[in-house]
C-alpha cells in the first residue's frame, strides 16, 4: 500500500526553483569543479546521508531540462536498507548495493511522452529526459560531499514489481547514495581534440588547447618535444662530451620553444581572441 510522507516526517524541506535562483544571473565556476570531481563510488560508510541532502539531490534531478518541458520523470527514494540490499540480487550482484545507505530510482513516464511525440518520445525522449535528471543528481551529490553511482543494469520487471511501478512507466536507473569509504582513482579521459569537430564531421582544429587558452598543455607538448630531441641526441653521442653538447642543444631548443609560445600568445592577443 502506497503511503504519503509529509515534509515534517522527513524532517527536511526543499527550496523552490525561484528560491534557488539567488539574485541576477552570474557565472558560478563551482559547477565545473563538480563536473571534474564527480566519481562513481562502489563502497560507502555506514552513517546514513541526511534526508535534506537526499531531497536536494532529488530536486536537482527535477530541475533538469526535458523535451517540451514534459518533466516525465518520478523519483522513488529508498532508505530501507533491507530493500536496497534486496536490489543487489536483481542488479547483477553489483557491489555498491551492499553498502549504500540510500537509493533513488528514476522512473520515466513513457505514455505521456508517447501521447505528445509518438514512438520517438517513448523510446528516445524519455530516456534523454531521465538521463539529464540523473546527471544533475550526480553533480548535486558531488557538490554536497556525497558519493553516488549510476546503476543501469538491473531486472526492470523485478524492480517495477518490488516498487509498484505502473505499466505506463519504466525504471530508467537506480542512483545509489552514501558517504564514500575511499576516493577512487581518477579515470583517464580522452583528449578534447580527439572528440571535437567544427562545422562538419571530421573537421578538426589541430591545437584546440590554444583556442581555449590552455597554455599548460602547450608548455607540456613543447617540453615533450625537447625531451625527445635530447634523448635522440644522447643516443647518437658515444661519449660524455657529446651528451653534454646534446643537453646544451636541447636546452636551447626549449628556449626556442618558449619564444615560439610567446609569439603564438602575442598573435592571439592581437587577433582579439580574448
Amino acid at each position: 500500500m502506497a503511503q504519503d510522507t509529509t515534509a515534517e516526517e522527513t524532517g527536511a524541506r526543499t527550496a523552490t526553483h525561484h528560491e534557488l535562483l539567488d539574485g541576477p544571473r552570474a557565472t558560478h565556476p563551482d559547477v565545473f569543479w563538480a563536473i571534474a570531481a564527480r566519481r562513481s563510488y562502489t563502497r560507502f560508510l555506514p552513517p546514513p546521508v541526511e534526508m535534506d541532502k537526499i531531497l536536494q539531490i532529488t530536486q536537482a534531478g527535477a530541475l533538469a531540462p526535458s523535451s517540451g518541458n514534459l518533466q516525465n520523470w518520478s523519483f522513488i527514494i529508498v532508505t530501507d536498507l533491507d530493500r536496497i540490499r534486496e536490489l543487489y540480487h536483481h542488479s547483477l550482484d553489483q557491489e555498491p548495493f551492499l553498502s549504500a545507505t540510500a537509493a533513488v530510482i528514476v522512473v520515466g513516464d513513457e505514455e505521456s511522452a508517447y501521447r505528445l511525440y509518438g514512438v520517438r518520445g517513448k523510446k528516445l525522449y524519455t530516456i534523454q529526459n531521465c538521463a539529464a535528471a540523473i546527471q544533475n543528481m550526480l553533480l548535486a551529490a558531488t557538490a554536497l560531499g556525497v558519493g553516488s553511482v549510476w546503476i543501469g543494469a538491473f531486472d526492470e520487471d523485478k524492480v517495477a514489481t518490488l516498487f509498484d511501478i505502473p505499466p505506463s512507466a519504466r525504471p530508467q536507473a537506480i542512483i545509489l547514495i552514501g558517504y564514500p569509504e575511499a576516493e577512487p582513482e581518477p579515470k583517464e579521459r580522452k583528449p578534447l581534440d580527439t572528440l571535437v569537430y567544427f562545422n562538419a564531421w571530421g573537421n578538426r582544429v589541430q591545437r584546440p588547447h590554444l583556442v581555449m587558452y590552455d597554455w599548460a598543455t602547450e608548455w607540456r607538448l613543447q617540453a615533450q618535444k625537447a625531451k625527445a630531441h635530447l634523448q635522440h641526441l644522447a643516443r647518437r653521442a658515444p661519449h660524455r662530451i657529446h651528451v653534454a653538447r646534446a643537453k646544451e642543444t636541447a636546452a636551447q631548443a626549449m628556449l626556442d620553444a618558449r619564444e615560439r609560445m610567446r609569439s603564438v600568445i602575442d598573435g592571439l592577443k592581437k587577433e582579439g581572441y580574448r
